[in-house]
Parts: structure tokens; sequence; C-alpha cells
């Protein structure tokens, strides 16, 4: 009743409870009696507009442009998701249900949502890519999907979330429920479920905010005591080798990333602030049809390039010092990771000639060792081992003895590991152990560095930060470098800056 008063007093206007779900500006303010409401009104049966079914993402039908018949999202087919979910329940335990929801809608103030990123591993098994869903898997391939109520406001506001036909025409579920009949029908599901296997971050405060994780999350509570199993234990070493079609995405991110970064080699100039080329990246990613940024842009001019995830970009590049950049976008949730560092005024120049070229001549040691066999982690060794060796020759050449004062100083010069997987996530498949022998069709970074603090006690190597990152896919024939379409070579870089300065 004082919900309704407190309406009445805002003129009509629903009341936004505090807990967000809806896709786009509006929070969640249907409460379960006005859910199960629209269940008695006709509005529950509008399952197309114009004739085209309602399913809140990308279809054949309403993109052609982007997608081809029998296509889920754009490039990977509808039986590619199939094989994904055949090849995940096949990897259950007997007996056993799998429950992914989607991301929930994240708020950056008050009702003002942040753009919509969905969940890898609920999209790699069913190709939705919208909030307020939950799926089910078992382990006889039982595909089941709970979409969003019926909801006139949410349509109004921010268009129509997918319809029980396109879940079960489109996504191809074999049964099909509203989020409001989660705790009759998923409750039966779990019952008879001898092992759940969950997402091992399901109960953080923002998952709950969500109707659908909230009513699963109630029904499995209420179920009593199962045995509980990591998501991530099968998951990810399913994702973790990809496909044709997500190495083509991936060669089409790693190949946008590349073209963006090299317009912003071409518009460095002294005086040019950071935050100019971190735009002009994501400017450069998003024309040329990337949906949004892997992570926020580095963009670490003189002593900040040695700052491994440097963000702030609020400078203005100076004359006779390196820019290090590190950015990457997603083209249809699949992420690229590149790094480069060049000089601001256009040469490589001294002691920064000298780092660049340290860090070049390991990474490409590193690139040569990237095939089937070898391991992250062994890659890792071989990287600290090619630095300590690269210290001490930068060390010799100009008299700085800091840089190899004893055995573990490489730490102080280089912090972070040589490399990660990489794909749906920039870090991704974290369920993988960097023991894993590598295998044809893996997808991982090498990304040498040498940062040298801004101390006077490093002499005139002071402050100089250099990293080169690439996007490597493993395969039998050797290395195949997704982000080779821009140089590491230090002249290459020179050259394409000169051309730009002559212009």
């Amino acid at each position: 009743m004082a919900r309704r008063a407190l309406g009445r007093l805002l003129g009509g206007i629903p009341v936004l409870e505090e807990h967000g779900m809806s896709y786009g500006v509006s929070k969640r303010w249907m409460t379960s009696s006005t859910s199960a409401m629209w269940h008695n009104v006709d509005f529950q049966q509008q399952q197309t507009v114009g004739g085209t079914m309602l399913a809140g993402q990308p279809t054949p039908e309403t993109h052609p442009y982007l997608m081809s018949p029998g296509d889920v999202q754009p490039g990977i087919s509808g039986d590619e998701f199939r094989q994904r979910r055949r090849a995940f329940s096949n990897a259950m335990e007997p007996g056993s249900l799998a429950v992914l929801g989607s991301a929930p809608m994240a708020y950056m103030s008050g009702i003002i949502p942040y753009p919509y990123r969905p969940n890898s591993d609920h999209q790699y098994l069913t190709g939705i890519v919208q909030p307020d869903t939950l799926a089910t898997i078992d382990s006889e391939g039982v595909f089941t999907v709970y979409c969003p109520d019926p909801s006139e406001f949410r349509d109004t506001w921010t268009g129509p979330l997918m319809s029980r036909e396109a879940a079960k025409e489109f996504i191809g579920a074999d049964e099909v429920h509203y989020v409001s009949e989660i705790p009759n029908h998923l409750a039966r599901q779990v019952n008879a479920a001898q092992r759940l296997y969950l997402d091992v971050h399901a109960n953080t405060p923002q998952l709950l905010s969500a109707d659908h994780w909230r009513h699963a999350l109630g029904v499995i509570h209420k179920c009593g005591t199962k045995t509980v199993s990591s998501l991530n234990s099968i998951l990810h070493t399913i994702r973790w080798k990809k496909s044709e079609s997500e190495i083509a995405h991936m060669s089409r991110s790693a190949n946008i990333a590349a073209q963006a970064m090299m317009e912003c080699m071409r518009s460095t100039r002294p005086g040019v602030s950071e935050h100019t080329l971190s735009a002009l990246f994501e400017y450069q990613c998003r024309l040329q049809g990337a949906q949004r940024m892997s992570y926020p842009p580095v963009v670490g001019s003189g002593p900040d390039a040695c700052t491994i995830h440097y963000s702030r970009n609020d400078k203005r590049m100076e004359e006779n010092s390196l820019v290090l950049m590190d950015a990457g976008c997603e083209y249809f949730g699949y992420c690229s990771d590149v790094t480069r560092t060049w000089p601001i005024h256009g040469t490589f120049d001294g002691p920064g000639r000298d780092v660049y070229e340290t860090v070049y001549e390991i990474h490409q040691t590193l690139l040569e060792q990237c095939k089937p066999g070898n391991t992250l982690r062994e890659l890792h060794r071989m990287s600290i081992n090619l630095i300590q060796k690269g210290l001490k020759s930068l060390s010799s050449r100009r008299g700085v003895h800091s840089l190899v004062d004893n055995r573990a100083s490489y730490r102080t010069f280089y912090p972070h590991s040589v490399g990660h997987w990489l794909g749906l996530d920039t870090h991704d498949c974290s369920g993988v152990s960097h023991d894993m022998p590598l295998e044809s069709g893996v997808i991982l970074t090498i990304e040498p560095g040498i940062y040298i603090p801004d101390d006077s006690m490093f002499g005139e190597y002071r402050g100089i930060g250099v990293r080169i990152e690439d996007d490597v896919c493993i395969t039998d024939d050797g290395p195949l470098v997704l982000s080779s379409q821009i140089p590491t070579k230090a002249t290459d870089i020179e050259r394409i800056m000169k051309d730009a300065m002559d212009a």
C-alpha cells in the first residue's frame, strides 16, 4: 500500500526499487505479484512485432548485413553453439545440472546504466547477449532457458528482450519458461540433480540484485545440500581452444586494434595529450565495427610507461621520451590486447633505443617458442632469463650497475607474467593452468617488458618503460601473430611516424 501511495504522489510513475535488473535506464519495479499478473493479459502473447520475432538482440532477419541464415551470433552458427553445449554436457558428471545466468546490469549512478556486457560463460554456451535470462544444461544435454517476463514498462523505455518463441526457435532451447517461473521449474530440476555446476562467483551482491539470479540462488539454497562444483573447472578447458569462427573474430579484433593504434602513432607529437590518443584509439575501433574496448586503454608517456596499468591518461606528451599504449577492443565478444611503445618525437634515441631493441629481441625469441607442447609457464621462465641477460647487457653498455645488483632484481624491472590466455575475456579461461601444454587453436598474449623506475640511481635509463605485446594463435605450422599488422621493429615504427609528420 505504501508503494502504491508513493506512486500516486509521483503522478503514477512506477516506484523504482533499490536493485536494478532491466535492460537500459530503468530499474526493476515489478513485484512478483505484478509479474504474475502479466500472465493473465494478452500482452504476454506478443511474440512478434510486424512479423519479426522479438529476440532482444540481432538476428539474421533483423541484421542481414551482419548475420547469415542459421547464425545465432554474427559469424557463429546455431550448430556451433549446439556443439559447445554437447561438449559441455558430455564433460559433466552423470546426473548433474549446470546453472548459468546472464550478467546483471551495472549502474554508474542511480538509474544511469553502464553499457551492458554479457557474462562470457553464459554467452559461450547460449549465444544470449542480453540481461535477465537464466539457462540450465543437464548431463543429458537438455537445454532450458528462462527468459524475461513480459513488461510493457520495460519495452516502452528500453525495448523488448527475448520472447519465449525466440528462445526456442532462434536460440535453440529445448524448454522455455519465464524468469518468474524459476521457483517452481528450477526447483524440480535441482531436486532431481545429484551435482550442480555453478559460477564460483554466483553469490556476489551484484548478481543478487538481479531477479533471475536471486530466484535461482534461493531455489538452490532451499533444496538443501548438493555437491556443487565450479562451472569453470570444465567449461574453461572447452573455451580454451578456439574454433575457426572464433579465430576469425579474434583476428578481426586484433586487426581493428592494430589499425587504430597505427593511427595513434601517426597522430603522436610533443604536446599532444595522452587522452587524445586514448580517444582516437576508441574512435577508430568503433568506426571499424568494434562494440567496446577490451579494457580501459593505457597511454603512459615518459616515466608513467613504467606503471603497468596506468589509465589516468591525463598528461601532455613531452619531447625526447617514449609513450606506451596498451589497448584492445571487443569484436562481437572477442577481445584483442595489443601493446606498442614508440618515440613521441618520431625517432628512437640513445638509452630509449637501447631498451627498446632489448625488449624487441626478447619478444621475437619468445614468439618463436609459441608452439604446441610448450607451456605458458615455460615461456615466462624463458622471458625471465632473457630479461636478466638483457639487463646485464644494458648495464654494461652505459655503466648502470644498479640494473643487475642481485639475481632477484629483475622483479623491479619486470613485475608481470609474459602473457595470458585471450578470448571472450581479456584474461581468458582463468581455470586453465599455465602448465597446460599449448595446443593448436589456443590464443595467448606474448608481452615482455622492461620498466626502469624514475630514480637517479638508474642513470640515463631512469623512467624508461617499454612493452611489446602481440596476440598469438598456436598452430601446428608455427605461431600465427594476429596483431602483426602493426609493426614492432624500431625502423618500421619510425617510418610510419616520419611519413605522418612529413604529410
